[in-house]
């Protein structure tokens, strides 16, 4: 049984020329390439959290310096509530006693937040760690990271909406900073971050359509390589069969290429916005990178893959034989 198996799946390479296998080895190592990154994307965030899509962090210190600043400016800005007139606060001028008071508030205010939330596929996840700084070898402080929990739950459809992840972990008070309080009956945010999650949706649905081409194309090729009557090349295929395959193969390359690519947009977007928007309270928006890594690779694989099948067929020179003929036909 295993055998035949095995002559089976060998049956392919037997009797080809060395271009010919060197082009059967890149359409089939290509085709597994893209669907080993596409089911990475899926399984992979079911055992580590590292292949989360979007992680926003907001590390206890930068955040409570972040709005200590904030704090610090409304009241330089602001007439004194004391009764101590214009000249009680003029300029930068605050007492010691002002400064620790705003800085305990501060830190009050983001003590029992965790420092960080992340979205997979799956799963939504927020956590909490205690840090010290070391020195290191070559005298670089460095902060390590100690004591971590992470607590996950269903996703919820988080990766774009930062706003409601900030109040899930109890940042409101950054929010209400950040927006001046503006964040009540926002339906414009709203139908942006649904929107973003609709595109996101048909992005992935793209990447899947792209990599289940890639199956069908493994599937065709044993079937093709086994079925050329013992030819060296393809010459005996029929041409239309190979056109439909190079035609399969562009349509995955333009789903996976253009599905990678509104995910890349998405992820930038929401990036730009809280940069722009919270980044001075110290709260900061990245992809995570081994996902990000494993989609882009996959489009690697549609790429090369679509290559491999069209350039032969429609960019290649026309064979000896043809030639013969259009010299005699004048043409």
């Amino acid at each position: 049984m295993i055998k035949r198996l095995t002559q089976k799946l060998n049956k392919p390479f037997h009797n080809l020329s060395t271009q010919e296998r060197a082009l059967l080895i890149l359409r089939l190592g290509t085709a597994f390439l893209s669907i080993a990154c596409f089911l990475v994307l899926l399984i992979g965030p079911i055992f580590s959290n590292s292949f989360n899509i979007s992680r926003i962090n907001c590390a206890h210190l930068d955040v409570a310096y972040g709005l200590y600043k904030s704090l610090r400016t409304s009241v330089v800005s602001a007439p004194s509530i004391l009764g101590g007139g214009e000249n009680y606060l003029s300029g930068n001028s605050l007492t010691n006693s002002e400064i620790t008071l705003l800085t305990d508030y501060a830190e009050s205010q983001v003590a029992g937040a965790p420092q960080y939330c992340l979205t997979t596929l799956w799963r939504w996840c927020y956590g909490n760690y205690d840090s010290h700084e070391t020195i290191g070898r070559q005298g670089q402080r460095i902060t390590v990271k100690v004591n971590e929990i992470v607590t996950c739950v269903k996703n919820k459809k988080y990766v774009f909406d930062y706003r409601t992840q900030l109040e899930e972990i109890g940042l409101q008070s950054i929010l209400a900073y950040a927006y001046q309080g503006q964040i009540s009956n926002e339906t414009d945010y709203d139908k942006s971050i649904a929107k973003r999650n609709h595109t996101f949706q048909l992005a992935l649905n793209a990447i899947i359509f792209s990599d289940c081409v890639q199956f069908f194309l493994i599937c065709a090729i044993f079937v093709v390589y086994s079925n050329r009557k013992q030819a060296k090349d393809l010459s005996r295929v029929p041409s239309f069969i190979l056109h439909i395959l190079s035609i399969f193969a562009v349509m995955s390359f333009c789903s996976s290429i253009i599905g990678s690519a509104l995910i890349t947009n998405l992820l930038k977007i929401t990036n730009d916005e809280i940069s722009s928007k919270l980044g001075d309270f110290g709260v900061y928006f990245e992809r995570g990178s081994s996902w990000f890594t494993a989609l882009w690779l996959s489009t690697v694989g549609c790429t090369i893959s679509m290559l491999s099948w069209a350039f032969p067929m429609w960019c290649a020179n026309p064979p000896e034989e043809k030639n013969k003929y259009k010299g005699r036909l004048g043409i």
